[in-house]
């Protein structure tokens, strides 16, 4: 009887094997977020470009990219935190867990890297640069021309990227028309801070 119910017993601790090895564990989390899971997780340079921009609170960027680029240009009130020094315990302590991170480095496979750091180390609100900063610069750097769009929405945007681009670049952008010619940047109207209320006599 043992013999019978021995290639059975087998039969099914092979199975269970297999189904054990396909299934991932529960308790070991996985932050190496790829294709349609990581679209919430990337942030337009249009939307970082309106952030800075406007100065809209909540947001905190890092910049990741070498202390040398940094200084070359750099986001209004980013934080230089080289990637390779993003693990030290001081540089975490620059963020602030209550604001939406928002990583910036040259390549998005570095901030993709630099996301799973943030998430083991209990960062909960992080985005990504989409396609890193390389992307940021070329989308506002040359920006379009209005013949290469047909809805409103596209040049609304347009307008957007040139104006965005005269406030990053000022006069070293170059604004490309579908006639070849260029024209003079749009400035940027920036949003006036209201003057706090007096508190009286």
């Amino acid at each position: 009887m043992n013999t019978y119910f021995k290639p059975i017993a087998s039969f099914l601790l092979l199975i269970i094997g297999l189904f054990l090895a396909l299934v991932p564990s529960g308790n070991s989390e996985n932050y190496s977020h790829t294709g349609r899971n990581l679209r919430h997780l990337r942030i337009s340079p249009y939307r970082l470009a309106e952030i800075v921009i406007e100065e809209l609170p909540g947001f905190q960027i890092i910049d990741l990219r070498p202390a040398e680029e940094f200084a070359k240009f750099h986001f209004y009130q980013a934080i230089n935190i080289p990637y390779d020094h993003l693990q030290d315990t001081d540089m975490l302590e620059q963020m602030d867990n209550e604001q939406t991170v928002i990583l910036v480095a040259q390549s998005e496979d570095q901030e993709k890297s630099a996301l799973q750091v943030l998430k083991r180390a209990g960062f909960y609100s992080v985005k990504i640069l989409e396609s890193g900063f390389a992307n940021f610069i070329s989308t506002f750097k040359h920006p379009a021309g209005p013949g290469n769009f047909q809805t409103n929405e596209d040049i609304a945007r347009q307008e957007f990227a040139v104006s965005a681009a005269a406030y990053f670049f000022g006069s070293k952008t170059v604004h490309k028309t579908s006639s070849g010619t260029v024209s003079k940047p749009i400035p940027v109207k920036r949003r006036k801070k209201k003057k706090a209320a007096d508190e009286g006599c």
